[in-house]
């Protein structure tokens, strides 16, 4: 029986009954955390011109987060997937660096709109989206960056199919033509790290829309291929691109694997790149710490895990000199030199009059990084900083594990904090508490519509 079957059947026979009550836990503290990230994303520029574009070619009947004009089903998913990853705040996958809610919750929240799902449909559902699309990316991780490949975009598609086929209720057949359909529309190139373009902050609104229109052919009857994952010519043997790689299709073996793999999933700190988070942290610490002004600052060392250096460190011209907002956050140079600079990063962050500062470029000129063999391991979020001053003074600062990573967990409070920190220039504080307590207890809802209503507003 091919992959695709056995996880069709996988979220075919799922039963939430059976997940235990910390990974429902984890789930709802994750739709939070997405959720704020989203509403924080509202005011951004390129956000009203994707929803400009939107408004002018559709009619629809559903709403999006931050607006209750009606867009189609399709179109809210795509706008829902840019305000998820806009801040480059979304959670991410430790060991594979996919970012699963964003594109997950943003094809759910308007589905569940029109089926008027419960709660704990939309809980199962995007536990199973997460836990799938997570494996997919462990089957060969690191490939889909080497090859010019955005994993949060190939692999999203895939995530909300799953997630989509269960909140429908569709059956084995339909959901592997799904998959099959999916892979056909499976995309993102990382072309756009080369020049800062805007095309990255549509990725994951792309494979978020393009996963209904998957979902919505196979109900009809369209079919795709069963062998979608590991065929001759399948997704992995296709994008990997080197038959020499070993291929570790054994995580996707779901009754064999009873872990639960989204517990690795970590919430970010920082709204930056996950592998850049400790080497922020610890520029923070240090900055907050000791008593000493940036024009002291001789050099700066980042010690970086060596599989992150060719994402958020090279090339350096382009790294210490980002072209816009989105392509600062991926860029180790210039989110410690502005962590520095301003002794914090928060949502406001990587600002265009902090772009063309000539005071935090000149900072991230003093940036440089050095591989961390002890960072190597996958599974773990390690960095380091050392800064010199000129007068020769040393600070140094090691995070083993960054905060919100599975051996230095997140609490519910972080996850609160987060969220209010996200969304109070933006709603009252009592809505801000309503709509905390809802998501923290959805499992009790019985219309998910009041949380839409809630989040158009």
């Amino acid at each position: 029986m091919s992959i695709s079957n056995n996880l069709a059947k996988w979220v075919v026979d799922f039963d939430l009954l059976q997940v235990p009550d910390h990974v429902i836990e984890d789930t709802k503290f994750r739709i939070l955390d997405i959720t704020g990230v989203m509403i924080a994303a509202r005011t951004d520029p390129m956000v009203h011109q994707v929803r400009n574009a939107l408004l002018r070619h559709s009619v629809g009947n559903v709403t999006t987060i931050g607006s209750p004009e009606k867009v189609s089903l399709f179109e809210a998913a795509l706008y829902n997937g840019v305000l998820s990853s806009m801040l480059e705040f979304d959670d991410s996958h430790v060991e594979t660096g996919i970012h699963s809610s964003g594109v997950i919750i943003s094809a759910l929240l308007p589905q569940s709109q029109l089926i008027k799902c419960n709660g704990q449909q939309l809980i199962g559902a995007m536990l199973i989206g997460a836990e799938i699309m997570a494996r997919l990316a462990m089957v060969a991780p690191g490939y889909m960056h080497k090859n010019g490949f955005h994993p949060t975009s190939v692999f999203g598609i895939f995530g909300a199919s799953y997630a989509l086929g269960h909140l429908l209720d569709l059956t084995r057949e339909q959901i592997v033509n799904a998959i099959g359909l999916s892979a056909s529309l499976s995309s993102g190139l990382m072309a756009s790290w080369q020049d800062g373009t805007s095309a990255k902050s549509m990725h994951v609104g792309f494979a978020s829309s393009s996963a209904h229109k998957a979902v919505a052919l196979s109900k009809e009857g369209i079919t795709g291929p069963s062998n979608v994952f590991e065929g001759r010519f399948g997704f992995f043997p296709s994008f990997v691109q080197s038959r020499d790689t070993a291929l570790n299709y054994s995580v996707l073996d779901m009754e064999k694997n009873k872990t639960w793999e989204v517990l690795n999933i970590a919430s970010k700190a920082y709204p930056c790149g996950y592998v850049i988070q400790p080497c922020v942290e610890c520029a923070l610490i240090i900055a907050q710490a000791e008593d000493f002004e940036i024009e002291q600052i001789d050099s700066i060392v980042c010690h970086i895990a060596p599989h992150a250096i060719a994402l958020v460190c090279e090339p350096v011209n382009e790294k210490v000199a980002p072209l816009s907002s989105w392509h600062a956050r991926v860029s180790l140079q210039f989110s410690v030199a502005e962590a520095l600079f301003y002794k914090k990063l928060d949502k406001f962050a990587y600002a265009q009059n902090v772009l063309i500062n000539p005071s935090v470029l000149a900072l991230a000129n003093k940036v440089q990084y050095v591989s961390d063999p002890s960072a190597s391991d996958r599974t773990i979020l390690r960095g380091q900083v050392d800064i010199k001053l000129k007068n020769n003074k040393f600070f140094s600062h090691t995070v083993e594990n960054m905060r919100g990573t599975v051996k230095n967990p997140s609490t519910r409070e972080d996850f609160i904090h987060k969220f209010k920190s996200n969304t109070k220039d933006i709603y009252s504080t009592e809505k801000t508490e309503q709509m905390i307590d809802l998501i923290l207890n959805i499992e009790n809802m019985k219309d998910i519509s009041l949380l839409s209503d809630l989040l158009s507003a």
